[in-house]
């Protein structure tokens, strides 16, 4: 029943609910973040919505990051804190990410919507 409660409570005031909007240009860099607190117990996902895929990925208290997809090859570095940057934009790296917060019993949600345009 306490983790019924403290779910509840957490969606009531906008935990796990928030949507910010970053406006990049082509060929720049850009740096994706949520805004709920990070912990190193904490799994850290980020998704790219449209695929479904992983593309950048830190587990628990672990310093080893596994990159996917678009952010293979050093195009892509996830930092302790849980922010993405993303070097390198294309109009293809438009669309809404998700950041995933898991520490095995509460898991936080967050998306984020990146525009890139045309310089």
């Amino acid at each position: 029943m306490g983790l019924l409660f403290w779910s509840v409570c957490l969606s009531i005031i906008g935990v796990g609910s928030t949507f910010n909007i970053f406006i990049a240009t082509v060929g720049g860099r850009t740096f994706l973040y949520g805004d709920s607190p990070i912990t190193p117990d904490q799994k850290i996902d980020w998704i790219l919505e449209r695929t479904g895929l992983v593309i950048a990925s830190r587990p628990p208290g672990a310093p080893n990051i596994t990159y996917n997809g678009r952010c293979t090859g050093g195009y892509c570095a996830l930092y302790t804190n849980g922010t993405l940057r993303m070097d390198n934009l294309t109009p293809s790296d438009n669309g809404t990410y998700t950041m995933t917060l898991d520490s095995g019993a509460v898991q936080v949600i967050e998306r984020v919507q990146l525009d890139v345009y045309c310089k």
